[in-house]
């Protein structure tokens, strides 16, 4: 090795490639979701484009809130229970959107699924990290 060369990396390994993939499915899967959420709201449901952009709204904010009470709550708990939390509420928030007639349930599902979003994409940066190896890994 030269003065000056960085040592080799070392290779991330089975578990993290495996990670990253499940990861790109489903945020593909959820970014296929929407556009069909949007027509279910407001077209099968009859609520109007306002109610769907209602969902968006609620799922964003309640998103934002989540992730920021989330990163800290899986450092302390950890990152499977949050996630798990997370999975059950975006369980929760598609389920509760099935049964639905007026504004104000849609409204709720959307804030539901986007606790559910939040607290899932929260817990994943600590997954992450631990499936990346210590030689891998970045100092601050």
């Amino acid at each position: 090795m030269t003065a000056g060369a960085a040592p080799p990396r070392e290779v991330l390994g089975r578990r993290f490639r495996l990670l990253m993939g499940c990861l790109l499915l489903s945020t593909l899967g959820n970014g296929l979701c929407f556009p069909f959420t949007s027509i279910y709201i407001s077209e099968l449901l009859g609520l109007g484009s306002r109610a769907a952009g209602g969902y968006f709204i609620a799922m964003a904010a309640a998103s934002f809130a989540a992730a920021l009470l989330g990163g800290p709550l899986a450092d302390r708990a950890g990152p499977h229970r949050v996630g798990a939390l997370g999975a059950a509420a975006l369980a929760v928030g598609y389920g509760m959107l099935a049964p639905v007639d007026t504004v104000v349930p849609v409204l709720l599902s959307g804030a539901c699924v986007g606790v559910g979003f939040g607290l899932f994409y929260a817990s994943i940066v600590g997954v992450v990290d631990a499936a990346v190896p210590e030689s891998g890994r970045r100092t601050a």
